[in-house]
């Protein structure tokens, strides 16, 4: 994880990781809400795009709270944020699989 890291090419990789996370996240809502998706219509289709949306408004308020320049002023908040923004991330995607695991 880049917000355990203090070596000194961390801040390049987190803005190259940030524009590879902000592809990722445009995909899965593109592939999401495609008319063969499990989460195209109904009940699954509002919950996707309600946990979706909680998930993409935590990164974005994180990474606007936490450029790369303002890193290291206070890393343990800053580690605190990124943990907390994981934490959400995971439990998004596990509801994400098991969904998906129960449509099958």
């Amino acid at each position: 994880m880049l917000a355990a890291r203090t070596d000194s090419t961390r801040k390049h990789d987190l803005v190259e990781e940030r524009r590879a996370l902000a592809l990722c996240l445009a995909g899965l809502q593109r592939n999401a809400t495609a008319p063969e998706s499990a989460f195209a219509s109904g009940a699954p289709a509002e919950e996707f795009l309600s946990r979706f949306s909680e998930v993409r408004n935590a990164i974005a308020q994180h990474q606007s709270a936490w450029s790369a320049v303002t890193i290291d002023n206070f890393p343990d908040e800053y580690r605190r944020s990124a943990d907390t923004v994981s934490a959400l991330v995971q439990g998004f995607t596990g509801w994400m699989r098991a969904t998906l695991d129960t449509r099958r």
